[in-house]
């Protein structure tokens, strides 16, 4: 049970509702004892300057949706938006259905910036056909409308609504600020619709928007946003997964990850179309998917404008064309970036079509020139500072593209080509730091220290670098299995009986606590205990008890330094803990009972670990019977 202070509360006569003075702080609760029933009510009553607190609950039915603020410059805000638990619990259910239409709020009176939602749970819109100038009714903005009206939305989670256009948030003609947002299971309409609108979208994680009928993650029409430090993750669109920009759109995306987005069409993680001109800076491109049009990293055809600076590209894939980057008619400069592992192997990385140049400059690109297909009518420029030499990244395959001491990329890029507005990496270090150890072999005015490609800096900073997980098998003896860390690929990192017990992490470099006592407090968990803190050289060892099954385990390091004193840089770790689940698809069921059937009487070795799900040292009828035991289970680690 919460106490809410409210100031001056509106007095209520007969119909009539008291505008509440201003500055005032108004509550409403689902079981209408608030300052007023609805959520709407105390919008009405509020004046500018005033703060609609929610209670925790589920909001429902009229005036707890299709939300109008009136132009007001008010907030309507939970208790506690800055706490992830309580943005759950406060809920505006809108139950929209194709027959009874709803959504959450719509913003329609030139609202600005200080018209404030932050810190609700949003879901179940469905956006009603209606004229937004376009001839026939659309059906737009499923959770959110925004028409001529910059509002700022930060701290929401907007889930599993649907439009047309925008399932989670539609912008027309504005220029709303949408920070440290969840936009997530949002299935027709994708995730966020700019048409003719320069939103700002920051801190956000934009995961599993669009069913590849139209958008996916973000779709920008005839609009300028600016897109920094988003996680845009798993969306499905027909064509650019994670972000397409269409129709001169020009937006500046930086520090953002694209990863395992998929396109019916092409780019997997971006796609830009039609003199569309993109500034991407610092991102990260990993394991994205494009159809038959290739460019699983990204594309951009029919006269696009491209700038590239300081990006990775790393795992995309392609059913057709190239693995990375394709273009039609189009016209790409690519600097201090790397490209690596597209996939299939023998496809191009870069395809240029009918009538594109691509300039290359200070980029590590693996086989060179030669993973370059340059098409009738197209241009390629090799220039100066390019390798085709291995980056020596981290951990590449768990998402971790820091550089390790002695890459070649340390040191070897175009400072000249860093854009002004971006002078911290993707990790929000400094951009320029120069590595005494490593020679300089890129380009910087005289005296200036020499940018590294790839999309993080490296500073001598001691970083994860790899994660395992180790169990006793019996007379096997203890046998690790390799966890991702952040990023990773793999749904389910822990998939033997009891959970995980004991995590080794593995570091670039020897390590210390910084209080000199390596203990607990080094270590936070998401769930379980920890129970014991190791550190030996560039290994720390975790002993860790009750951890839950079907559980997401976030692990997150802290207060560990080198011998220099500089701080611990890189990624939390977070995987899933599911027993049975041997093939990491997130469920325990018979296919993983069929591969230990596959392996049955096999001697239990480092290379076949997680199929002893029951620890005793034996592949055998055990292990499928406890899978059989489980078979249903499932989690999901985000």
């Amino acid at each position: 049970m919460h106490a809410y202070h409210t100031i001056l509360p509106a007095l209520v006569v007969g119909s009539f509702m008291a505008p509440a003075a201003a500055g005032t702080t108004i509550t409403i609760c689902p079981d209408g004892t608030g300052d007023y029933a609805t959520i709407q009510e105390g919008i009405s009553a509020a004046a500018a300057g005033d703060e609609i607190v929610l209670c925790e609950g589920v909001y429902t039915g009229p005036g707890n949706r299709d939300l109008d603020f009136e132009g007001k410059a008010i907030t309507v805000r939970s208790t506690e938006p800055g706490n992830p638990d309580v943005v759950e619990a406060t809920v505006i259910d809108c139950q929209g259905t194709a027959s009874e239409p709803h959504r959450a709020f719509t913003f329609h009176s030139q609202e600005t910036t200080s018209s404030v939602v932050s810190g609700l749970r949003l879901t179940n819109g469905f956006a009603p056909d209606e004229d937004i100038g376009y001839g026939s009714p659309m059906a737009v903005g499923g959770a959110i409308h925004c028409a001529y009206a910059s509002p700022t939305i930060t701290r929401c989670h907007v889930s599993n609504s649907e439009a047309t256009w925008g399932g989670g948030i539609f912008s027309l003609y504005g220029q709303p600020a949408i920070a440290n947002c969840t936009v997530s299971g949002n299935p027709s309409g994708g995730g966020i619709y700019c048409l003719y609108s320069d939103a700002t979208i920051t801190d956000c994680t934009v995961i599993d928007n669009g069913d590849g009928s139209s958008c996916g993650g973000i779709k920008c029409f005839a609009s300028s946003p600016t897109i920094a430090a988003c996680v845009i993750r798993g969306n499905w669109g027909h064509c650019g997964g994670g972000i397409y920009n269409d129709q001169g759109s020009h937006p500046t995306i930086t520090n953002c990850v694209l990863t395992r987005n998929r396109a019916n069409g092409g780019g997997g993680g971006i796609a830009c179309d039609r003199e569309s001109n993109p500034t991407i800076t610092n991102c990260v491109f990993h394991h994205n998917t494009a159809g038959d049009l290739g460019g699983g990293g990204a594309s951009f055809d029919f006269n696009c404008t491209a700038t590239l600076t300081n990006c990775v590209f790393f795992g995309n894939e392609a059913d057709e064309g190239s693995t990375e980057i394709s273009t039609i008619g189009s016209h790409v400069t690519l600097t201090n970036s790397i490209l690596w592992n597209g996939m299939p192997a023998q496809a191009p990385r870069i395809n240029l079509g009918f009538g594109s140049t691509l300039t290359v400059a200070y980029s590590d690109v693996e086989d060179g020139p030669a993973a370059i297909y340059v098409g009738d009518g197209s241009e390629l420029t090799w220039s100066d500072g390019n390798l085709d030499v291995d980056p020596l990244w981290a951990y590449a395959w768990s998402g971790n593209y820091r550089l390790l001491d002695g890459s070649p990329c340390i040191d070897a890029g175009d400072s000249t080509a860093v854009p002004p507005e971006a002078p911290v990496d993707i990790d929000g270090q400094d951009r320029f730091f120069d590595d005494p150890a490593t020679p300089d072999t890129g380009r910087a005015p005289e005296g200036s220290p020499i940018v590294d490609m790839g999309a993080y800096e490296f500073a001598g900073y001691p970083t994860p670098v790899g994660l395992v997980s180790r169990k006793e098998h019996g007379p096997a003896g203890g046998l690790d299995i390799v966890l991702p860390l952040d990023g990773g690929l793999v749904t389910t990192g822990e998939c033997r009986n009891n959970g995980p017990t004991t995590l080794i992490f593995t570091f670039s470099e020897p390590i210390l606590a910084e209080d000199g006592v390596p203990d607990a407090s080094e270590v936070g968990v998401s769930a379980g205990m920890v129970q014991s803190v190791g550190i030996a050289g560039n290994e720390l060892t975790i002993g860790l008890q009750a951890v839950p099954d079907a559980s997401c385990l976030a692990i997150h390091l802290r207060g560990l330094v080198d011998f220099d004193g500089h701080e611990l840089l890189g990624p939390d770790a977070r995987f899933a803990v599911l027993a049975g689940d041997t093939n990491g698809d997130g469920r325990t069921d018979l296919i993983d009972m069929a591969q230990v059937k596959s392996l049955n009487g096999a001697p239990v070795a480092t290379d076949n670990a997680w199929f002893d799900v029951n620890l005793d040292g034996h592949i055998d009828l055990i292990d499928m019977a406890l899978i059989k035991s489980l078979n249903g289970h499932a989690v999901a680690c985000p």
